[in-house]
């Protein structure tokens, strides 16, 4: 078990990196899939994961092959095989991210990953939607949501979103996202997720509250693991994974102008590298800037890197390193106030560990300021 529990200067970020979630656990060997969301109004900050009853995939330790199927989940009453084993977990903070309370475990009732989730400030509610692992592999996934109305204490019991969308298919969530409310025109106060299957992405969304969705007519091809954003005219961009390297080793960028009711085809980024890893992204209106974090690599998941852009269609800069020799891999970003002075965002991402093999081992949290960039 790892016992790196410390809260360390980073010689990069603005402040600390504090570890979040490690491996070794007796009830959940690996964390993984990292989300974050901040409430400035009630200053705390949630950071989800996915917490697995099983090692591998960037998370070995002890025994080198995966291992652990027979296990079953401490809130679960039936057994699962190997791969299904996963529940969505919270740690709350509510000093800036300095100290966390307690993990909370399994929140949404049932097995589930990919945890995507999005504050509705009007209704002061948290959705968080995340996929049925039942059924993984398998070719139809299951798209729960739950809510919470007192900021992540308790949430309610699942919703299933796929009898709404009715021809869901093997859409599934894009990995450690968050989900979307509009705050500008078009369409404001519309709220956005968006999922993939294998390299195409979509989008659905609901324009009551989270009662009903409806998909986009739009697929994203060759876009993995996709991050939905919106910046200060009301435009929304997507981020993606691009896994088969179309046309070279970079992530991808599509955008929609008529408030996600259709996206342009996903283009290269060449100046955002990606070794075929979910990357991270973040709109910074107080520098009208669009951050994306993610290893700073073509080919390996290594050096966590901050890159940020005026305009997410021209070329971005290399900001700011998170500061590990430990590896890299999947991250996420917040906007930490509402306040135009202050630009701090909030940085949870993945990295190796003492005792562990592999860029995911462990979970950390820190906090970064991105310089005044000429536009």
């Amino acid at each position: 078990t790892s016992t790196d529990t410390s809260t360390e200067t980073s010689a990069y970020t603005d402040t600390i990196s504090t570890e979040v979630f490690t491996y070794g656990s007796s009830d959940y060997p690996c964390v993984r899939i990292p989300a974050l969301l901040s409430i400035e109004s009630e200053g705390v900050l949630l950071a989800f994961a996915e917490c697995r009853k099983f090692h591998g995939d960037g998370c070995v330790f002890g025994a080198t092959n995966q291992t652990n199927s027979s296990v079953t989940a401490s809130n679960s009453t039936t057994s699962a095989p190997f791969g299904v084993q996963r529940n969505i977990c919270l740690r709350r903070s509510f000093d800036g991210g300095k100290t966390w309370m307690s993990r909370q475990d399994n929140i949404t009732g049932t097995w589930c990953a990919d945890p995507s989730p999005v504050y509705n400030e009007a209704l002061k509610t948290i959705f968080l939607q995340c996929d049925d692992t039942t059924h993984f592999p398998a070719p139809n996934f299951t798209i729960w949501q739950v809510a919470s109305r007192d900021f992540g204490a308790t949430w309610s019991s699942p919703m299933n979103v796929s009898t709404s969308l009715k021809t869901l298919g093997s859409y599934h969530l894009g990995t450690s996202n968050a989900g979307l409310v509009k705050k500008h025109k078009p369409n404001l106060g519309r709220m956005l997720f968006i999922g993939y299957d294998g390299s195409i992405s979509k989008v659905w969304y609901s324009d009551d509250n989270g009662t009903s969705y409806r998909y986009s007519p739009s697929s994203l091809t060759h876009c993995g693991e996709p991050q939905i954003i919106e910046d200060g005219g009301g435009k929304v961009w997507v981020i993606c994974r691009n896994n088969k390297h179309f046309e070279c080793h970079c992530r991808l960028l599509s955008w929609s102008d008529d408030g996600g009711e259709t996206f342009v085809q996903p283009q290269p980024m060449p100046s955002l590298p990606d070794p075929a890893c979910q990357g991270a992204a973040v709109y910074d209106d107080a520098l009208d800037l669009v951050c994306v974090s993610g290893p700073n690599s073509a080919t390996e998941r290594v050096d966590m890197t901050l890159f940020c852009s005026h305009d997410p269609s021209s070329p971005f800069q290399n900001i700011t390193r998170a500061g590990s020799s430990l590896g890299a891999a999947y991250s996420a970003l917040t906007r930490l106030s509402s306040q135009p002075h202050n630009a701090t965002l909030g940085w949870l991402w993945e990295t190796g560990a003492k005792g562990c093999t592999g860029a995911s081992c462990q979970i950390r949290y820190s906090t970064v300021t991105p310089p005044q960039i000429p536009q």
